[in-house]
């Protein structure tokens, strides 16, 4: 008896010494262990190998879900000041209308970056219309650049 516990205890210790290589475990099999040994406890719900917080009970992380939230803003634009763009005639596919509609949209939580502001010009070479166009052209602008 003696000698079947020294040797568990041996084969154990030589078990545990043993360097072990994780990247031959599928992931399959690391789900099912991570399953057993990974646990959770309120408000900390499972994601992936790990846990993430719940604090409001709905089984999403906390942390996701903010991620790629927008929120717009209304604002008054002063147009006494603003300047039509000056493009040359050769530098445009087609002549645009005179008429610029100028949009201002804040958006939050988009790569890290709440709180830009962000100024869209958007450009159409026609009147306003319910009704799809073929061969309009648009265009747009985002902090100088045009698409």
């Amino acid at each position: 008896m003696k000698h079947a516990i020294i040797l568990s205890i041996a084969l154990l210790a030589l078990i545990g010494c043993a360097e072990i290589d994780t990247t031959t475990i599928s992931d399959e099999e690391l789900q099912r262990l991570s399953e057993q040994f990974i646990v959770c406890e309120e408000p900390y719900i499972r994601h992936g190998q790990g846990c993430c917080i719940d604090q409001d009970n709905n089984k999403i992380c906390d942390s996701d879900e903010n991620v790629g939230a927008l929120t717009q803003e209304n604002t008054e634009e002063d147009t006494e000041h603003l300047q039509e763009e000056k493009t040359p005639q050769s530098e445009r596919n087609h002549a645009y209308a005179a008429k610029i509609e100028s949009i201002t949209t804040r958006q939050a939580g988009i790569m890290g970056a709440n709180g830009n502001i962000i100024k869209i010009t958007f450009y159409t070479d026609s009147k306003p219309s319910d009704q799809p166009c073929a061969d309009c052209d648009y265009g747009l602008r985002v902090d100088g650049l045009n698409h």
